[in-house]
């Protein structure tokens, strides 16, 4: 039996907040990875999950000097909100999809922001031999060239986007509920939920330190 690591309150704390900080970091690197699809999946897979381990350890100073009472007093309204939000339901269900079967159900597309015809022309003149068209942002939000091979079949050719076309991969969680959250957050997509999301548990981790904490002093 693997015994229990035991740490102060204060160390707890500083644990739940680097559990947040993780999180943030999925968020950023969903959000900034605007050219790298499997990048933005990374980063959105560990913003859903890291999210939910925030709450997950916050319940586990109910068993350090805090003590169940005072601490079930303090949370139990903060579950209420956790439970009551629809967006915040939605992503609990998303942690339980990502950890037991691996699945995020995911849309992805490309957003143009600057081509034009002659764009297009100079790097047509980079293509490979026999090519018969060139796309920008397939399924997998990669670009390149359609290039028929000598038995006749059709193959891409993937390349890296110059900087002077300048584009964005998009991806978004399926089914995103649209809503007005608690701080007056209007939630319309992937990136506007998850900045709530975090809005939130940034919140609850600061109450959770100045309640058990710093006014315990």
């Amino acid at each position: 039996m693997t015994k229990s690591t035991k740490i102060s309150l204060a160390e707890m704390i500083q644990q739940i907040e680097k559990t947040l900080n993780t999180m943030k970091m999925g968020i950023d690197q969903y959000e900034n990875s605007s050219h790298d699809q499997s990048q933005k999946d990374a980063g959105l897979r560990n913003a859903v999950v890291f999210g939910r381990a925030v709450t997950n350890s916050l319940q586990k100073l109910r068993g350090t000097e805090v003590g169940r009472e005072d601490f079930d007093a303090w949370y139990t309204p903060w579950q209420k909100k956790l439970k009551e939000d629809p967006g915040f339901k939605f992503l609990y269900k998303l942690r339980s999809q990502i950890l037991k079967e691996g699945i995020l159900k995911t849309s992805s597309g490309i957003k143009i922001n600057h081509l034009n015809i002659g764009d297009a022309y100079k790097l047509m003149k980079k293509a490979p031999f026999n090519v018969k068209s060139m796309f920008i942002g397939d399924a997998y939000g990669q670009s390149g060239f359609e290039v028929i091979l000598p038995d006749g079949s059709v193959k891409k050719y993937y390349i890296e986007l110059p900087d002077y076309i300048n584009v964005e991969n998009i991806l978004e969680i399926n089914d995103v509920p649209h809503y007005k959250g608690y701080y007056n957050n209007e939630v319309n997509n992937t990136a506007t939920l998850l900045d709530y999301y975090y809005k939130f548990l940034c919140i609850m981790v600061t109450d959770a330190k100045l309640k058990f904490l710093i006014m315990k002093k």
